[in-house]
C-alpha cells in the first residue's frame, strides 16, 4: 500500500511539471528550446526562444512583454532575459509585480546589464563588433557592467550605443560623454548632454576646458561623489573640446561656475589615479567605449529602426 501511495504522488509530481511564466505567439514559425513551433507556446523559466522572419510577443504572467524582433534569440525568464542575438522591445509591468519580487525587468546583453523601471519601455539591440545600443522609450533605463558599476542612467527619448570588449578580464570599462565642463564646490563635474546626469570628473586637461562643451574620455569609478548634484565619479584620461563656450544657462541651472576661480586648487586637477590611456585610447580587447547620442524617433518607429540594423552576435 505504501508503494502504491508513493507511486502515485511521485506521477502526479511529474506531471505537473515546471510552472508556466508566460506564452510567447508569433505569426510564422519560431523555436522554442529547439524545437519548431507555429502560432503560440508556453514560456516557463529558463526558455530558449529564437524568431525567423516573423517577430514574437511574449507576454509573462508578471505583466511585462518582450516583442523579440525577426531574427532574434533569447533565454527568457520571468525577471531577466538573456538576449543573444538581434533585438527586443521591453514594456515593463505597471506595478503588477508580486510583492517582493522588485518592479524591474532585466535584459542582459554581452554581458551589460540593462534594467528596465516599473512601468517603462526600452529597446535593446545587438550590432556587430560587440555593439549593444539602448533605447529608452518610456521612463528611465540604467545600464551596468558586468560588475555592477552604472555606466548610464538613460532618459526617455534618448539612446546610448556601447562598445563591449571581447575580453571582459582584460582592463576597465572606458567611457565617453559629452556635454558642458563646469565648476562646483572646488570639483570638476560635467552635465552630460544625453543622459541629463551630472558626473563628477577627476583628471588632467580639465582647468583649461572649463565652460567648453566637450567630449571625456575615462573610467567610472565606483567612489561616492563629493559634490552633492553628482550621481557618479569618473577619471578621465582625454578631454576633447567641441566648443567654446555655451555653457551658461546650464552652470546657472547647476549653480556652477564656467572658470575656476585664481585660487582655487581643487583635487581633481590631480592626474588621475587609475592608469591613464593615451589619447588613442587602450586597446581594442582592453576597454568597452560608449558613445551617448539622441534617440532617433521613439516607440515602435525606434523598434522597427533598429530591427532592421541588429545583427548576429558573434
Amino acid at each position: 500500500m505504501f508503494r502504491s501511495a508513493l507511486a502515485i504522488l511521485l506521477a502526479a509530481t511529474l506531471s505537473a511539471g515546471p510552472t508556466s511564466i508566460g506564452l510567447i505567439s508569433a505569426s510564422g514559425p519560431l523555436s522554442v528550446d529547439r524545437s519548431t513551433v507555429w502560432g503560440n507556446a508556453t514560456v516557463f523559466e529558463g526558455t530558449s526562444i529564437a524568431t525567423e522572419a516573423a517577430s514574437g510577443d511574449v507576454a509573462l504572467r508578471n505583466g511585462v512583454r518582450l516583442q523579440l524582433a525577426a531574427q532574434s534569440a533569447a533565454v527568457i525568464g520571468a525577471n531577466r532575459a538573456v538576449l543573444q542575438r538581434g533585438s527586443t522591445q521591453v514594456n515593463g509591468a505597471s506595478g503588477g509585480l508580486t510583492p517582493g519580487e522588485g518592479s524591474a525587468y532585466e535584459v542582459e546583453a554581452r554581458g551589460l546589464r540593462i534594467d528596465a523601471a516599473d512601468g517603462s519601455r526600452m529597446l535593446v539591440a545587438l550590432r556587430a563588433a560587440n555593439g549593444v545600443d539602448v533605447v529608452a522609450l518610456s521612463g528611465a533605463t540604467r545600464v551596468m557592467d558586468r560588475k555592477g558599476v552604472l555606466l548610464a542612467s538613460i532618459q526617455p527619448g534618448r539612446s546610448v550605443a556601447f562598445a563591449v570588449p571581447q575580453e571582459p578580464e582584460a582592463g576597465a570599462t572606458t567611457v565617453t560623454r559629452a556635454g558642458c565642463l563646469l565648476y562646483k564646490d572646488m570639483h570638476f563635474i560635467l552635465h552630460d548632454d544625453a543622459t541629463n546626469e551630472v558626473i563628477e570628473v577627476n583628471g588632467p586637461d580639465l582647468q583649461l576646458n572649463v565652460g567648453k562643451s566637450v567630449q571625456v574620455t575615462g573610467v567610472p569609478a565606483t567612489t561616492k561623489p563629493a559634490v552633492s548634484i553628482a550621481t557618479s565619479v569618473m577619471t578621465v584620461n582625454n578631454v576633447a573640446p567641441r566648443s567654446t563656450g555655451g555653457c551658461l544657462v546650464i552652470a546657472q541651472a547647476l549653480d556652477a561656475q564656467t572658470q575656476v576661480p585664481a585660487a582655487a586648487t581643487g583635487p581633481a586637477t590631480a592626474p588621475p589615479t587609475a592608469p591613464a590611456a593615451a589619447h588613442t585610447g587602450l586597446s581594442a580587447g582592453a576597454k568597452a567605449a560608449i558613445i551617448i547620442g539622441i534617440a532617433a524617433g521613439g516607440g515602435a518607429g525606434a523598434f522597427l529602426a533598429l530591427k532592421s540594423k541588429s545583427s548576429t552576435s558573434p
